[in-house]
């Protein structure tokens, strides 16, 4: 489902390079890049069960980790919190930030 949604976001970040579309419509590239934005931060933040918030429940031992992976989850936990999931924050802020540049380029 990601690799989907990189291959979407690569095709989309090319076509908002031109500055005019006539073969897109520029509300379809808003809608895209907004909804890949709360999407991609959603994870980063933890809503979609990864994230900041799920990564220091684990390690604080609020939300224990399955017993038999417990070295392992708390690894993965680890990972995801110092690398992952700030990399999702800024992709997400990314587009998010071009779909807001695309509102403000509207021309009447």
């Amino acid at each position: 489902m990601l690799a989907g949604a990189v291959l979407i976001g690569v095709v989309v970040a090319l076509l908002s390079l031109r500055r005019d579309l006539p073969t897109v419509p520029r509300r379809l590239l808003l809608a895209i890049t907004w909804t890949l934005g709360v999407f991609v931060i959603a994870r980063s933040v933890g809503v979609l069960g990864f994230g900041f918030v799920g990564d220091v429940l684990l390690l604080t031992g609020v939300r224990p980790p399955p017993t038999e992976h417990a070295a392992l989850a708390r690894e993965l936990a680890q990972w995801d919190l110092w690398l992952w999931s700030p990399f999702f924050l800024i992709w997400g802020m990314c587009w998010t930030t071009l779909g807001w540049r695309l509102r403000r380029n509207v021309r009447p």
